[in-house]
């Protein structure tokens, strides 16, 4: 995983390709703990994040509306 140190407290990461043979899990079995070491191995921090993977949404059809909500947005 990349990472940039912003600051004394924040990094920024970006996130791995989701291998293959992981993108027919459900949604719910996508969640990884992230966790940072200081000297890439086994000295870690004891609080975790969990990264959680989801699949792009896609456009299925468009529709024309003839009404709708008060708020607007439609």
């Amino acid at each position: 995983m990349n990472v940039t140190l912003i600051d004394e407290e924040n990094l920024y990461c970006s996130s791995p390709r989701l291998p293959n043979n992981e993108r027919s899990l459900p949604a719910g079995d996508m969640i990884y703990e992230v966790r940072v070491t200081v000297d890439n191995k086994s000295t870690m921090t004891k609080d975790h994040k969990n990264f959680g993977y989801y699949f792009d949404s896609e456009l299925s059809a468009v529709v024309e509306a003839d009404n709708g909500p008060v708020s607007g947005g439609t």
